[in-house]
């Protein structure tokens, strides 16, 4: 087998690893995941595994920043369009929403470790305290732009945040994909009802 074939064959196989424990940290939770139910849901040995990751921890970190990193490309993408604040908000919006219903274990994952509070809750509180630390740069620019009143920017991204975990709650539970436009529509016009500026 060429370097590529090899190099391609060991990119998937850490995919797959991945993928897996993805699907095992959502059902289980962190504390409840083992190797061994990542390694059979991959169907590699516990050898395999062990020379792609470290330890149980240090897949659940990759994943953990994977999954970060989706926000945080969101978020870019949101901000760096050519338009007003609340158009970009509406894009955040719409794109949270569509990612929930996409990757549902992911929502799974996230949603979990944040309900349990434990180690896993704590890798995930930087990457989000700064996507609402991103949200509040956006609410403050609408607000110093006069399509919103003046209000605490980083209490208000909190409260959208909130309003748009309804949605991330939809996908946990199963329910059928919302139509997703007229969703990000009506959470950023309830948002807006009460800090729209008269």
């Amino acid at each position: 087998m060429s370097r590529n074939g090899r190099g391609a064959t060991e990119q998937a196989t850490r995919k797959r690893i991945l993928k897996s424990a993805e699907t095992v940290f959502a059902k289980q939770g962190f504390r409840g995941a083992t190797i061994e139910a990542i390694s059979a849901k991959a169907k590699v040995n516990r050898a395999l595994l062990y020379y792609y990751f470290e330890s149980k921890e240090h897949i659940y970190g990759i994943l953990v920043e994977q999954g970060a990193q989706v926000f945080q490309e969101i978020l870019d993408r949101a901000s760096s369009a050519d338009a007003k604040p609340l158009p970009k908000l509406a894009e955040f919006i719409r794109e949270y929403i569509n990612l929930c219903f996409e990757d549902r274990g992911l929502a799974r994952m996230v949603r979990r470790e944040l309900a349990s509070a434990g180690e896993g809750a704590k890798l995930l509180a930087m990457p989000f305290g700064e996507i609402i630390q991103r949200v509040a740069v956006l609410l403050h620019e609408a607000s110093e732009a006069g399509d919103i009143g003046n209000v605490d920017s980083e209490l208000a991204a909190c409260s959208l945040i909130g309003m748009m975990n309804v949605f991330h709650d939809l996908a946990i539970l199963g329910g059928p994909p919302v139509d997703v436009d007229a969703a990000a529509d009506h959470t950023l016009a309830l948002f807006l009802n009460g800090a729209r500026v008269d």
